[in-house]
Formats: structure tokens, C-alpha cells, sequence
């Protein structure tokens, strides 16, 4: 949700809580569905024979591809490094 500050101050107290609270359930229900047409797409990728990588593969695969990557993402990509660093910090 994005709503002018001073807009949101100058709104009661109780609508303020509703619009939160509405928000906070659109956004539950968002990622609801987005996770159950993930899934479906991916139910529909292995029926067609793609081998999918799941989490636990995920180590796997980046520890085989090292650090070529991130050492790609940070001459390619301003501010790269530091995008990393908050990424590396909050994992």
C-alpha cells in the first residue's frame, strides 16, 4: 500500500487501523495465490519432463557455481557490492 503520510495521519485512528489491516490481508491473499500458481507451473514443468531444483538443491548448485555470480553481479551492476552486503546481512 502507498498513501501520503500526511493523508494517512490525518485519517481517524480506526481507518487508519482498517486501511493497515486490509492491506495486511490483500497482501496475505497476494501471496496465496502467487504461491499456488507457482506451484502449478511447476507441477506442469516436471510433467513435461524439466527436473525442477528445489531448496535443498539450491546449496548444491551454488556452491558448484562458486562465486562467479556474485563477482559477475558486482562489476555489472551498480552498487552491486553493496546490494550483496544487505543481502548477505540479513540471510
Amino acid at each position: 500500500m502507498v498513501i501520503n503520510k500526511a493523508k494517512f495521519d490525518g485519517l481517524s485512528p480506526e481507518f487508519q487501523q482498517a486501511l493497515v489491516s486490509s492491506a495486511q490481508e490483500a497482501g496475505n491473499y497476494q501471496r496465496k495465490l502467487v504461491a499456488e500458481d507457482q506451484q502449478k507451473i511447476i507441477d506442469g514443468m516436471k510433467e513435461a519432463g524439466v527436473e525442477v531444483i528445489t531448496d535443498l538443491d539450491r546449496k548444491a548448485f551454488s556452491d558448484a557455481l562458486g562465486n562467479q555470480v556474485r563477482d559477475m553481479f558486482v562489476k555489472d551492476v551498480p552498487q552491486g557490492a553493496d546490494l550483496l552486503k544487505a543481502v548477505d546481512e540479513v540471510q
